[in-house]
Order: structure tokens, then sequence, then C-alpha cells
């Protein structure tokens, strides 16, 4: 999926209609324009600090794909605190 706000809203919307959407993604390069964008089409949305997902001891190398396990996992079970978002409504961060 190509790296949009607008096409990820879209194919989350259409894949999934009736359902009550909370998403979280890692603190990183690209600011908080994707946040602002879920949230303000009434997706319930997070950002963490990526040194808050825990890696086990024998798991040492961190990859999007556990990464992103990890993340959807702690969310459905209430244990991530987001990070402060600015308030800025500036398309780029």
């Amino acid at each position: 999926m190509p790296g949009s706000p607008e096409r990820l809203i879209k194919y989350l919307k259409s894949n999934y209609p009736k359902a009550n959407l909370r998403t979280v993604y890692e603190a990183g390069f690209s600011g908080f324009v994707l946040h602002r964008e879920l949230t303000e089409a009434g997706i319930d949305n997070i950002i963490v600090n990526s040194s808050s997902i825990a890696v086990e001891s024998k798991d040492r190398v961190k990859t999007d794909k556990r990464d992103a396990t990890k993340m959807a996992k702690h969310l459905s079970l209430g244990l991530l605190k987001g990070i402060y978002q600015p308030q800025n409504k500036s398309k780029v961060d």
C-alpha cells in the first residue's frame, strides 16, 4: 500500500465499515500528519515511543513485523501510553 494517510483511511473504512477502529504507530521521522489524519477521520490513534515496545531477551533484533504484532497486542490490552502530539495543524511537520 502506498504511504498515504488518505489511502490507509479509505482502506480501513471500506474493509471494516462497522468496526471501532483503534490504531497505533511508533514515533518517527514522519511527524504527526498521519495521527492528525486518522483522528480527523474518526479513528482512535495513539503514537508511542519506540523504546516503549518491549523487546524480549531472545528477540534482540527489532523488526517491523515483530513490533507491529507487539503493538497490536499491547493496544488491545490497554498497555500502551501515547506520547504528546503538538497541536500544530501544519500538513508538514
